[in-house]
């Protein structure tokens, strides 16, 4: 036995024995020992270890300036790892794309350096939300496939007037920044400086400042230095991160962003540059991968269906003691570690999610007056709405419609309700439905009952607070709600990034539906004006009140649409 396993021992030594090199500059002496490495793991099948050693071999031939070698190793690299992806399932395949995300990355790099925009964008977009996709095709993808055509047909999806914007963090302080049109992409690296990044939050780095721009963001009222950080964050936010892409697309109207991680959880509308916010310049929308975005294009849906589904007004046991009064509340979770893992072991196990967010203190919501007013006022603005209020507001309701098929027959669903998130155990993340109501339900629609939900609706309006959020993965992005009625069937989601005020988010809603029908915007555009007359109201200008609706899917979407060829 112990003779058996010389070979491999000695295989690991010269395994070691190249890294040393590597790490000592010595690229040339590092090669012979990752080459015999590579050939040992080739000969017994241990596919891991082969995409290892081929990811050691690209990093030595980065080191010679040998791009070419350096891309075909990562590129055999990442073709295994892909294979290796679908022997996992569920959260572990997520999980292991996560691990393994700087190979996809390192390859992108080396395309851009040889002057490969569209190979080092497409390198990217293999390691994005490749879960959610998986879901949404409800088939693994099965090869690094997506292949190249594939991404190119993104370009035929834009109209002139758009361009994507597309973040993508390559490590700690590197991003590159692509743009895309019709007429072509550009695309640069850019690097942040810690140094460089404004004071006031906790640390200085990106995630750190993003979660101290959102609190500010959240807040109606801030203390005239509150007001200046917020100021100084936007202007920074936008030359480190929007100015790079679109200094050279002109006057287009529509911006497509794909965020990063982090990014994902902050509105770039509010960004600023010369004093003016971006939402003045550009209608916006977002994607959480540009794969994904094609996807929610081509979707086809019949022309009968029904215009509107229109549900709010929903019965709750009581008020939570957390709550102010007139906000549109609910709640974010940030758990200790013990209690995360508790509720991650209940969540394994199937046990009654009700004790969960008992737990958790989410067991006790205050009524919402100013939603059951919102769903009737859109009920009058969009003709054929079907109207549900009250106890009708129920997690059963919703289930047997989608049964029925009936949930399928509407373009447009409203839901005006109260939302949960848990970014710790994203399963728990919910749209709060009538509680205490339901034999067998707990009024609680969470993330993996509304992925099983049957759906055909070109726009999903999610009225609640902070839907926009989740757990935020490398390369996957924010798992949350937002997937989650993506994988349903959703064309595109309106969802919100903090608690919001009940009467302002009634005004805005109904606001959008009046502007979308009259004038027959796109919900995009529709959503883009609306924020831009909130900006013009002294009551309203702060971003506390227009800024947390964010636009997901297909851009192009309207009401009373037909389907598109």
């Amino acid at each position: 036995e112990i003779e058996a396993q010389r070979p491999r021992g000695i295989n690991i030594r010269s395994s070691n024995l190249g890294l040393l090199e590597l790490e000592a500059g010595n690229y040339s002496d590092s090669i012979p020992y990752f080459e015999r490495a590579l050939a040992y793991w080739r000969s017994t099948g241990e596919t891991d270890e082969e995409a290892g050693a081929l990811t050691n071999l690209g990093y030595a031939y980065v080191g010679l300036g040998d791009l070419r070698r350096a891309e075909e190793a990562f590129a055999d690299a990442v073709e295994i790892h892909e294979q290796l992806r679908l022997t996992a399932t569920g959260n572990a395949r997520r999980e292991y794309l996560q691990n393994q995300i700087d190979v996809y990355r390192n390859l992108a790099i080396v395309r851009f350096d040889q002057g490969d925009l569209w190979g080092a964008l497409h390198a990217i977009e293999l390691s994005r939300a490749k879960g959610l996709l998986e879901q949404m095709r409800q088939s693994p993808l099965r090869s690094i496939a997506l292949d190249f055509d594939r991404f190119l047909a993104i370009r035929d999806r834009l109209d002139p007037q758009t361009a994507v914007l597309s973040i993508n963090r390559l490590d700690d302080e590197t991003f590159l920044i692509a743009t895309l049109t019709v007429d072509g992409l550009s695309a640069s690296i850019r690097t942040i400086d810690s140094a460089a990044i404004p004071a006031g939050a906790e640390e200085r780095t990106v995630p750190s400042l993003l979660t101290r721009y959102r609190a500010l963001l959240g807040e109606p009222f801030l203390t005239r230095n509150e007001r200046a950080q917020l100021a100084e964050y936007a202007a920074w936010l936008h030359n480190a991160f929007v100015e790079p892409g679109v200094a050279s697309i002109g006057d287009l109207t529509t911006l497509m962003i794909v965020p990063e991680g982090e990014l994902g959880t902050v509105p770039f509308e509010t960004f600023t540059s010369d004093g003016s916010f971006l939402i003045e310049r550009y209608d916006i929308a977002y994607a959480p991968s540009l794969f994904v975005a094609l996807e929610a294009m081509e979707r086809r849906y019949g022309d009968d269906r029904r215009e509107m589904l229109a549900l709010g007004g929903a019965l709750y046991s009581g008020a939570a003691g957390s709550q102010r009064a007139g906000d549109r509340y609910g709640a974010r979770i940030d758990d200790p570690v013990g209690q995360r893992l508790l509720v991650e072991e209940r969540v394994r196990r199937g046990q009654d999610l009700l004790s969960n967010y008992r737990s958790l203190g989410l067991d006790a919501w205050s009524d919402l007056p100013g939603a059951a007013e919102e769903v009737r006022a859109i009920a009058e603005i969009v003709d054929g709405t079907r109207l549900v209020t009250g106890d009708e507001v129920s997690e059963s309701l919703v289930k047997r419609l989608s049964d029925l098929g009936d949930l399928a027959r509407y373009r447009t669903i409203h839901f005006a309700t109260h939302g949960v998130v848990v970014p710790d155990v994203p399963e728990l993340s919910a749209v709060v439905l009538s509680q205490g109501l339901e034999e067998g339900e707990d009024g609680y629609l969470t993330m993996s009952e509304i992925s099983q939900l049957r759906l055909e609706a070109d726009f999903v309006n999610l009225s609640a607070c902070e839907t926009g959020l989740g757990r935020v993965y490398r390369g996957e992005g924010i798992v949350g709600l937002t997937q989650a009625f993506l994988v349903a069937g959703a064309k595109s989601l309106s969802v919100s990034l903090w608690q919001i005020d009940d009467e302002v988010t009634r005004l805005f809603m109904t606001s959008l539906y009046e502007l979308a029908i009259s004038d027959g915007l796109t919900y995009v555009q529709a959503i883009s004006q609306i924020k831009r007359r909130f900006l013009a109201d002294r009551l309203t200008s702060a971003p506390y009140y227009w800024a947390p609706f964010a636009f997901y899917g297909d851009y192009r979407v309207r009401a009373n649409d037909q389907a598109r060829p």
